[in-house]
């Protein structure tokens, strides 16, 4: 079975700032700092989130799957990930973990998509930067 992996890295203080305006400390007039153009990462990530909100829903695939995912994560290699949220639909998983930077879930990725390839063996992931200085990894997992 053929596992893919896209690893998508955005970060969000960058795009969040990338409209703000910057003062210079010669005069007070703003400067308008360019608006970066999206990378091809970005639109994959945007295409990637935008198919799964508009995926159907098909119960016994999402209970199903959604059960299997919560098995995995619940074993004794992989409990140490703080999994935020899962959502199935009709072919494709959303799992949101939270990264505190500990260096945990870098280390267990790679072995939640071995244990779930049979079943979900194409993966996008997507690293979203918060606030408060962690990150949320977001993964889209389908069959």
């Amino acid at each position: 079975m053929k596992l893919s992996v896209i690893a998508i890295a955005i970060a969000g203080a960058a795009a969040a700032s990338a409209a703000a305006i910057a003062y210079s400390t010669r005069d007070a007039a703003p400067q308008a700092r360019a608006t970066p153009m999206p990378t091809r990462f970005d639109e994959r990530a945007a295409s990637v989130a935008a198919n799964f909100r508009s995926e159907p829903l098909d119960p016994p695939f999402a209970l199903t799957t959604a059960d299997s995912l919560r098995g995995v994560l619940a074993s004794d290699e992989l409990a140490k990930m703080s999994v935020q949220t899962i959502d199935c639909r009709a072919k494709t998983c959303r799992v949101e973990i939270e990264d505190d930077g500990s260096g945990i879930v870098p280390l267990t990725l790679p072995m939640l998509m071995a244990r779930m390839a049979d079943t979900l063996p194409n993966v996008s992931a997507q690293r979203l930067e918060q606030p408060n200085g962690r990150a949320t990894m977001v993964l889209y997992m389908s069959k």
